[in-house]
């Protein structure tokens, strides 16, 4: 489980651009097994570059991944 209220008030001290984020359980099957996925949805703000947003969501992918010790994580970008 991830703590999202806890989550969120980090991803707003860390990332001022990001104007929203959003997470998921997805379970999904290939008929032989069973997994299930976080996913999150990021949009930062219009003003942003995208080379900057790219490292941003590059650093956010990298800090979940680690910091809630997720073998699958899948963060899309919203635009």
């Amino acid at each position: 489980q991830i703590p999202f209220e806890e989550l969120s008030k980090e991803v707003k001290i860390n990332y001022e651009n990001l104007q929203n984020l959003s997470y998921s359980s997805v379970i999904s099957s290939n008929f032989s097994k069973i997994d299930t996925t976080a996913v999150f949805t990021a949009k930062w703000k219009n003003s942003v570059a995208e080379d900057d947003i790219n490292k941003e969501k590059d650093k956010l992918y990298r800090w979940l991944k680690q910091k809630y010790s997720l073998d699958t994580l899948v963060l899309r970008r919203e635009n």
